[in-house]
């Protein structure tokens, strides 16, 4: 699964696991139903981002009470 193929809902989730002030990993919630930049954040959403953390590994997902955490678990970029 490539960065190009997920949803824009799933692309606006995973931004936020980090900064564009610093390299430093940072967390994230929001709750399904919630607009994102314009994108509803649905089940749907939450379940590419899973398929997406089994190819790209740098940050964690969770699902707690109907609300999406998500924490970068590396500096951006070291994975290249």
């Amino acid at each position: 699964m490539k960065w190009k193929e997920l949803m824009r809902s799933t692309k606006n989730v995973l931004e936020r696991c980090w900064s564009i002030h610093h390299d430093n990993p940072c967390k994230f919630s929001v709750k399904i139903g919630e607009t994102l930049y314009g994108e509803k954040i649905t089940n749907e959403t939450y379940e590419e981002i899973l398929r997406y953390q089994k190819h790209f590994p740098y940050f964690d997902v969770e699902l707690v009470d109907n609300q999406i955490h998500v924490k970068g678990n590396c500096k951006y970029g070291s994975w290249l």
